[in-house]
């Protein structure tokens, strides 16, 4: 279920997003990298961050309620200054985080993207880092998203 979660949130941001950003993935540690990044931003990567709990259906206890959580992180830069890599600018590639944060949760609140999920709930926006590369301004955020699907354990010994 996670895979087709990813997938499907990817799918949604890439339509929804459109040229917003450069790029939509799969997050791979290209934040890593901040020299690297700085090519292709502003970018948007969505990424597991794992399960919160899990709790039975019932009291047969085979079948479990399980929360996942999933962040999207988004990065930007500009030119100008710190304020306007949050905020934006007047050239297309300066969308800015602000932007692209509000653009992330209204895509992303409280869609199943037609899989057996509950809706995903928004959860914490936090910056990840702001710095300067050279004369340019970068920064970066996380969206954390939460829903819950259910899982389907073996009989013992099976």
């Amino acid at each position: 279920m996670i895979s087709e979660i990813e997938n499907a949130m990817m799918a949604r941001l890439k339509d929804g997003l459109g040229r917003m950003v450069s790029s939509v993935g799969s997050y791979g540690g290209e934040l890593e990298e901040v020299v690297a990044i700085a090519r292709v931003l502003p970018a948007c990567w969505e990424a597991f961050v794992g399960v919160q709990q899990t709790h039975p259906v019932s009291t047969h206890k085979q079948r479990f309620y399980t929360t996942g959580r999933f962040s999207v992180l988004l990065a930007a830069y500009s030119v100008r200054e710190e304020a306007a890599q949050r905020k934006g600018g007047p050239a297309r590639d300066e969308v800015g985080c602000n932007r692209l944060i509000r653009a992330v949760r209204r895509l992303m609140s409280r869609q199943d993207m037609g899989l057996p999920v509950e809706p995903l709930l928004p959860g914490r926006v936090r910056s990840l880092f702001s710095t300067r590369l050279n004369s340019d301004a970068l920064a970066a955020y996380s969206c954390e998203f939460d829903t819950v699907w259910v899982e389907e354990a073996l009989d013992n010994g099976r």
